[in-house]
């Protein structure tokens, strides 16, 4: 499913000139194609983490790292706001521990466990779920009035200040999918496939 979403998004970052994610998410799926079996088989299965014993709690590697070491060690009394070099010095070298060690307290006292986490499923909570259940509720509603998939109109309005968006506009974005695909390929054959051009050289879009 991860890879599968990758590549479904890779034409978009394309389309759109995301210069970082364009060129990374192409020589991601391409070293996918040259990679061996048994690590795309790593890959599909075990790109994620999952930090407690509760079913559907396994997030991104990357989300991982955000709420563990950095939530610990960037949080209050971290580094966010700080420009002191000589504060920013002492808070790299401490940075691994006191997050290890916030961790550990919390574990003891029972305030965040494996199974009370503080960061999982909070949109379960009542309180959440009546919030949430509201402005469901007045999404519909406002979306119900716009009559968005109706066929009374062959013109696009904005949703609440009912403009007419051009026809340009729409075309460009309703063909961005294959508008960039082509790019896709074409940033794939010549850069990491033939080999004709740089793969640095700036992408022309």
């Amino acid at each position: 499913m991860h890879n599968a979403a990758i590549c479904a998004m890779a034409p978009l970052f394309f389309a759109f000139r995301r210069r970082n994610y364009a060129p990374l998410t192409a020589r991601y799926i391409f070293d996918l194609q040259v990679a061996s079996p048994q690590l795309i088989d790593h890959l599909s299965k075990s790109f994620s983490v999952q930090r407690t014993a509760r079913p559907f709690s396994a997030i991104a590697v990357d989300q991982t790292i955000e709420c563990t070491i950095n939530r610990y060690g960037k949080g209050r009394g971290g580094i966010s706001g700080h420009f002191n070099k000589q504060l920013i010095d002492r808070w790299c070298q401490a940075f691994s521990f006191r997050a290890i060690l916030s961790s550990v307290v919390a574990e003891i006292v029972s305030l965040e466990t494996g199974l009370n986490s503080l960061d999982t499923h909070i949109e379960c909570t009542p309180t959440r779920i009546e919030v949430d259940n509201k402005d469901l509720s007045l999404c519909i509603a406002k979306l119900k009035s716009e009559n968005l998939f109706s066929c009374e109109q062959n013109s696009l309005p904005k949703l609440f200040t009912g403009k007419i968006i051009h026809n340009d506009i729409v075309l460009n974005i309703c063909n961005s999918y294959e508008r960039g695909y082509e790019l896709l390929k074409k940033y794939l054959v010549e850069r990491l496939i033939n080999k004709t051009v740089n793969v640095y050289d700036k992408i022309d879009f």
